[in-house]
């Protein structure tokens, strides 16, 4: 993942830890304060991602270099960041546990520097995986034991894999019930859907030149995978 994903905040601190000597060891958690009451329980997720961003991070040359031209990092900062990695320690709940307002799920305890710079990746990472686990088990609540199949995959321009950050909480514990539907079943159950809108909703027209659609060759790989390892 790109060291530079963060906040420049973090970098700002860095540099003003580096420069007073402030390297003792911190601790930092992260938990939800308040949730609303028809939404009272987070279900956690997100924790391999987090701990492959801990275990790979590193600021390449090409990084070091990016910093230097804009000119607001000092030269201790930058020979810092250069051999900066992750030598602390993360407490967490399994993937899959239910939690709670005022609950931590995840404890990191580190250097201050380390344990500032990857604050607010691990943020993005745990909250996004948590929030669609989450909603994926209220949506299978609600259906009360009826089959699910999920047809829409989101791709995500930013990650390595597309599609894989919002598939993997979603799938976890499941498996698909039937293969992938074609391009052709795809259209004709949207189109179904949108008969069922009111007129003055139902403006997608047909053209004579329809938009190409195609399935990327990672969301393919990732199907793959899935039914390899559920079947």
């Amino acid at each position: 993942m790109n060291a530079l994903l963060t906040d420049l905040y973090q970098l700002t601190m860095l540099q003003s830890y580096f420069a007073e000597g402030m390297e003792a060891t911190a601790v930092f958690e992260l938990f939800v304060r308040k949730l609303p009451p028809q939404r009272n329980f987070l279900v956690a997720a997100g924790l391999e991602p987090v701990l492959q961003f801990l275990e790979t991070l590193s600021f390449s040359d090409e990084d070091i270099d990016w910093l230097r031209r804009q000119g607001s990092f000092s030269p201790l900062l930058l020979d810092r960041l250069a051999d900066l990695r992750f030598e602390g320690d993360v407490d967490a709940m399994p993937e899959g546990t239910l939690f709670f307002a005022e609950e931590p799920f995840i404890r990191v305890t580190a250097p201050l520097p380390q344990a500032q710079r990857v604050e607010s990746r691990l943020l993005n990472l745990a909250h996004f995986a948590t929030l669609i686990a989450s909603k994926a088990a209220r949506i299978v609540m609600v259906a009360d034991h009826k089959r699910l199949i999920e047809r829409d995959v989101v791709q995500l321009d930013s990650e390595p894999c597309r599609g894989e950050a919002l598939l993997r909480p979603c799938m976890r514990g499941g498996r698909r019930v039937g293969p992938s539907p074609t391009l052709l079943e795809s259209r004709a159950h949207h189109a179904q859907k949108m008969m069922r809108l009111p007129d003055a909703l139902q403006t997608l027209q047909a053209t004579s030149a329809p938009v190409p659609v195609d399935i990327s060759p990672e969301v393919r790989a990732l199907a793959l995978r899935v039914d390899e390892a559920f079947h």
